[in-house]
């Protein structure tokens, strides 16, 4: 069910032989586009129900399916990949976010650091401009 290719994990499901010709294909192979084995296990686990849901339409259509339960399986077949794909674009929406908001986190405290900075020359500039001028006398 799952394969690591370098850092990264990939779905695997064999089509049961007795649909790969409805379905016209062996297997089903897709990228979860993670490093992370627990990520990668719950796309994979939503993957394989998606995908065992398609088996079972097309054993109820095997052996001879007309072309509307063809139609519907192609369809079904199309979905689960789109929703697969809908969802890495999600949580590459959010994982964008959580960077942009940790980098604005940041921002903001080097921004009031440079604050609590200003506040103390304004605070310590007249004493020392009294200090200088005491010593040039």
């Amino acid at each position: 069910m799952l394969r690591v290719m370098g850092t990264r994990y990939y779905f695997r499901r064999a089509v049961p032989r007795d649909i790969q010709a409805i379905l016209g294909r062996k297997e089903f192979s897709l990228a979860l586009k993670t490093s992370n084995k627990v990520i990668a296990r719950e796309r994979a686990g939503l993957l394989y129900g998606r995908i065992g849901e398609l088996f079972n339409k097309a054993k109820d259509a095997a052996p001879e399916p007309t072309k509307a339960e063809l139609k519907e399986l192609i369809a079904l077949q199309k979905k689960i990949i789109a929703e697969h794909e809908d969802l890495r674009d999600v949580e590459r929406a959010a994982a964008q976010s959580r960077r942009k908001a940790d980098e604005a986190r940041h921002l903001y405290e080097k921004l009031t650091l440079v604050k609590q900075t200003e506040d103390f020359f304004e605070r310590v500039t007249p004493a020392m401009n009294d200090l200088l001028h005491r010593l040039s006398r």
